[in-house]
């Protein structure tokens, strides 16, 4: 069987997912109208902000869906912390650019704290998922203005509202 996740963070790189779970295929583009990306977590290791979901009314957080294994999933889980009980792995619905609903799973952080200013090589890889994929210029803007401490937005990547999907 197959496990679908709709990765936002880091695990949005293919390089990284191909990586690590290398049953990882690629679904679709999707989006969630309802949440936004907080760096909750501070990660020694990164020295920096790593991000979570938080769910306000409202915002809209691009994605994409992928495919993966059982196994690789249970990777995934240690990947993301889900053992030590920092992350856990929880089901949403997410709407496809196939203008379905799907059922995916996403990592949010267990105990939120901070926020925190966000770990350069934690927004790099979101940065190459999201250019990977061909998200819109704008989401794609907002996470290279996160590399720039000066320009940080204090609500990063997030849309009131879905645009049109670019074909």
């Amino acid at each position: 069987m197959q496990n679908v996740s709709f990765c936002i963070r880091v695990n949005f790189s293919p390089r990284f997912l191909m990586e690590h779970c290398p049953s990882t295929k690629f679904v679709l583009k999707a989006y969630h109208p309802n949440l936004r990306v907080e760096f909750r977590f501070y990660s020694e290791r990164r020295k920096g902000g790593i991000s979570s979901i938080i769910p306000p009314t409202g915002h809209l957080k691009r994605g994409v869906i992928y495919e993966m294994s059982e196994e690789d999933m249970a990777e995934f889980d240690v990947l993301e912390s889900v053992p030590p009980g920092l992350f856990s792995r929880e089901m949403f619905l997410v709407l496809g650019e196939d203008h379905e609903w799907h059922e995916a799973e996403l990592y949010r952080v267990v105990n939120p704290q901070g926020p925190f200013p966000p770990a350069t090589s934690y927004i790099t890889p979101m940065l190459e998922g999201a250019k990977a994929h061909d998200l819109d210029r704008e989401y794609v803007e907002d996470l290279r203005a996160l590399l720039e401490p000066w320009t940080r937005p204090s609500q990063p990547c997030t849309r009131s509202r879905p645009r049109q999907w670019s074909s």
